[in-house]
């Protein structure tokens, strides 16, 4: 397999179900029906209340709950209750965020079994006439009622199935924050960063952006009512058209030093000063992404760009970050395992094509999901971390744990390497 820079060997834990070790689950319950990080914009708006547990007082619960079983590896499971898109489900009771529409769609889950087996399935979850939740599975085209035959589930996002990479178009909307999937233009205003065309790929060009050109808007979204022209010719436009606009593009910008306190927006200084300013950073953040400017007329290759009719066209990088995916090889062997590739967001680790590959090629699993990315991707072992948070972030709202039964000798159920 070929392997560009900043690709890092992955660690895997390996285990066979059944035999020894199961996994559990554990989640920050104070969390629950709460608000995650907002990232429909260029700029992420944090609406967390309160602190995460971290976690090693997450690997406490799990000690203290199953004092007869000691612990022997745990992933970050960070997704959860941080991000849309994600549920699990214990001893019957829900987790994930407010707004989650949870029973109007499907989530591919990892299934715990009573007994230990472990799966990847499409779940669904209900609510009877008494208000008991139920986990839902579709088995040969009917619809099985698995609650009493598991433990847990947790959703994530699928990236292979029956042995083959599913292809990235069809799963886009599973990368909430998509700088997990490609890479953005990073402009940095005195501190703080606006991801373009993140809001905009929020929109739907993310599927078309992972396997062709894109033509994005020359501006970024701070939020519904605020955008950041990035050409002076786009400054020029909003001071005519929409000056209520210019009063919200220029407050921004006066929160972040580029406008001084009495200067009015709409004077031709203050407003070509801040036009020649977001146009300069603009072009400094394209140099820094990497990609490269082309003047022909020939069709994009990813990492090319072009501007046509005051627009930017371009065909953009995969991204490279800390990923973690639970992953099953098929039967007769039925093993599991957490493959977590070490890294730094943005700059080490894996790009999902790569991920793809390995796991489908090299590992030749069943089926593979992703737990995060990013900071909070991390792999503990027998008391030291393996792989630690790139960002040297503690504070997680769910864990998974591979726990033995104590004074047991586990022999060869577990192997890492």
């Amino acid at each position: 397999m070929s392997r560009e820079t900043g690709i890092t060997e992955p660690r895997i834990i390996r285990w066979r179900p059944g035999v020894g070790p199961r996994l559990l689950l554990e989640v920050d319950t104070a969390h629950n029906g709460g608000h995650g990080i907002n990232r429909r914009h260029d700029v992420p708006q944090s609406t967390v209340n309160g602190k995460n547990l971290t976690d090693t007082q997450l690997l406490a619960a799990v000690c203290d709950r199953h004092a007869d079983e000691e612990p022997l590896a745990f992933v970050g499971n960070g997704n959860l209750k941080a991000n849309p898109g994600f549920v699990a489900s214990r001893a019957a009771e829900l987790h994930h965020l407010a707004d989650e529409p949870v029973f109007e769609q499907g989530y591919p889950s990892i299934v715990s079994w009573q007994g230990g087996r472990v799966t990847v399935e499409d779940v669904w979850y209900a609510q009877g006439y008494d208000r008991r939740v139920k986990v839902l599975r579709k088995v040969n085209g009917a619809v099985q009622d698995i609650t009493d035959a598991i433990e847990f589930t947790t959703s994530g996002q699928p990236l292979v199935r029956m042995g083959e990479a599913i292809p990235l178009p069809h799963i886009a909307e599973k990368w909430y924050d998509t700088r997990h999937a490609v890479r953005p233009i990073c402009v940095n205003i005195n501190g703080t960063t606006l991801f373009v065309p993140n809001a905009q790929l929020q929109q739907g060009l993310l599927r078309m952006a992972l396997c062709q050109p894109i033509s994005m808007r020359l501006e970024a979204q701070v939020d519904e009512e605020t955008v950041i022209p990035l050409t002076t010719s786009g400054w020029l436009r909003m001071a005519k058209e929409k000056p209520a606009a210019l009063a919200k593009a220029a407050a921004f910008l006066k929160k972040y030093g580029v406008v001084q306190g009495a200067e009015n927006p709409e004077e031709p200084g203050v407003l070509l000063r801040m036009a020649e300013t977001t146009e300069h950073l603009f072009m400094e953040a394209l140099q820094g992404a990497d990609y490269s400017l082309v003047d022909d007329n020939r069709p994009l290759q990813r990492g090319e760009m072009r501007f046509i009719n005051g627009h930017l066209g371009v065909f953009m990088k995969e991204n490279l970050y800390p990923q973690n995916f639970f992953v099953t090889w098929p039967e007769p062997d039925g093993s599991c395992g957490f493959v977590v590739f070490p890294g730094k967001s943005g700059q080490q680790g894996t790009t999902l094509s790569y991920a793809q590959e390995f796991l489908t090629k090299e590992l030749k699993v069943q089926s593979a999901i992703g737990l995060d990315n990013g900071g909070d991707v991390r792999l503990w072992y027998r008391g030291q971390y393996l792989v630690a948070s790139s960002e040297g972030r503690e504070e997680i709202r769910s864990i998974l744990v591979l726990t033995t039964p104590k004074d047991a000798w586990c022999g060869d159920a577990v192997v890492v390497f």
